[in-house]
């Protein structure tokens, strides 16, 4: 396989990727937006790259360590935003 044929092939697999890609991102937010009001008060993102802003009365860095407990790595990025 020639170089531009190698790079051809990189991105036709990574157009299906990111379709892919796009459709998991939608079942997350999906997903997302089915936690408590209480506690989740918005879901944004693109793909996989997803964020929630929590009620003013959870601290992100207290619920990112109580995700990470359940084998989860998330990272607060304002005192109510998590990624």
């Amino acid at each position: 396989m020639d170089d531009l044929s190698h790079v051809f092939c990189i991105i036709k697999c990574t157009t299906s990727s990111v379709s892919s890609l796009c459709h998991a991102g939608s079942v997350l937010r999906s997903e997302l937006s089915k936690l408590p009001s209480a506690v989740v008060r918005a879901v944004r993102g693109r793909g996989l790259l997803n964020a929630i802003v929590i009620a003013p009365e959870f601290d992100a860095w207290d619920v990112c360590l109580e995700l990470a407990k359940e084998g989860l790595l998330a990272k607060p990025t304002h005192g109510d935003i998590i990624r």
